[in-house]
Parts: C-alpha cells; structure tokens; sequence
C-alpha cells in the first residue's frame, strides 16, 4: 500500500541572457515563481487535505515540491500547476509581444 507520493516540478529559462544569470534568475522564471508563490504558500499548510507544497527559486530555474496522501490527489494537483505554469508563461509572452 501507498503512504505518500512526492513529485518536483522544475521549470527553467534555457534562454537567458547571461545578465540574468549574473543576477540570479531570469524575469520569466522570477515571474513564473511570483505567480505560483501564494498558491503554494495556501498548499503549504495543508496536512488536513493530504497535500503540502512547496516552491524555490534557484538561478534560472523554479522547482515545485508536492507531497499528497495517493496517487490521484497527487496526479490532481500536479496537472494544476503544470496548468498555472502554462498559464503564467503563456501570459508573459503575450505581454513580450
């Protein structure tokens, strides 16, 4: 029987500029990260629903850690961030256009 599932998300900007590496991480990313930060913080707290996250900024790359109770609220709240990381990224090109 399963007790618990883990799974990390990492998003990276493999096009940016080395100004953006110098200075730790690229706006898309910082962005990315912005975004998802209060959902995560919400999600932080929550062992009563069976599901903690958590979320980092390291240079050029965003990582998301979910923990959940099984396999289906795991595969749940993993297709909803891979959903909001869509959402914010496809939203910060259209504002680059």
């Amino acid at each position: 029987m399963i007790s618990s599932v883990d799974a990390t998300v990492e998003v990276e900007d493999d096009r940016s500029s080395g100004r953006d590496r110098d200075r730790g991480s690229s706006s898309i990313v910082r962005s990315i990260y912005i975004a998802l930060e209060p959902e995560c913080r919400a999600n932080s707290k929550g062992k009563d629903e069976g599901v903690e996250t958590s979320i980092m900024l390291e240079d050029s790359r965003v990582r998301v850690m979910i923990h959940a109770k099984d396999v289906s609220t795991i595969r749940a709240v993993l297709n909803s961030y891979l959903r909001f990381i869509d959402a914010a990224y496809r939203s910060l090109a259209a504002t680059k256009q």
